[in-house]
């Protein structure tokens, strides 16, 4: 049973209400078991159900009839009575279980994220490699200077290649062989 406090604070009434309430409920918890030992015929009054077909055939003065009402309207109010701790109870409940299943769509989310960051990191891992193969400046600026020039070839089905630092001469394919010639004219001999 809840605190006379957690009660107050859960239907937002006063501590003094909240007493005054239990005061009332013992005083009519009271009156039912007095009413319902007055009626009890034999001890067969617990056998009657409120509403069932057999209460409906009960003549209306058989002391049964009023004893299954007492105890349907005793329940009814012992239910709403209990309704502010099973609301608590059940909301309880519900919170561990949605906390439970928000543990595991977390875990879940957090091991396909670290799936993904991990082959991130692979690929990011994989690049930084890569570059460590590219020349840098210096690296790149030496090839470039020390390189040999390459040597001007001609191809067969091609026009013919001009070669640098002789102007008007072009290399030319003649029977597989590289030929050089000079224009006559500016027409390719």
């Amino acid at each position: 049973m809840l605190t006379i406090q957690n009660e107050a604070q859960l239907t937002r009434r006063s501590e003094d209400a909240v007493r005054e309430d239990r005061k009332v409920r013992a005083a009519v918890q009271a009156w039912e078991r007095g009413q319902l030992a007055a009626l009890e015929v034999d001890g067969r009054h617990a056998e009657i159900t409120y509403g069932s077909q057999e209460w409906l055939q009960l003549p209306l003065d058989d002391p049964r009839r009023a004893a299954a009402l007492i105890r349907a309207a005793a329940a009814w109010r012992e239910h709403c009575a209990e309704l502010p701790e099973r609301v608590i109870c059940e909301a309880k409940a519900d919170v561990e279980l949605g906390q439970g299943v928000r543990d595991e769509i977390a875990a879940e989310v957090y091991a396909q994220l670290a799936a993904e960051q991990a082959a991130d990191w692979g690929l990011i891992a994989g690049w930084a490699k890569s570059l460590a193969k590219v020349p840098g400046v210096e690296e790149g600026d030496r090839a470039r200077r020390f390189a040999p020039a390459r040597e001007p070839a001609a191809s067969v089905a091609w026009p013919p290649v001009a070669i640098p630092g002789q102007p008007g001469w072009h290399r030319h394919m003649v029977n597989g062989q590289q030929v050089d010639r000079a224009d006559v004219q500016g027409a390719a001999a």
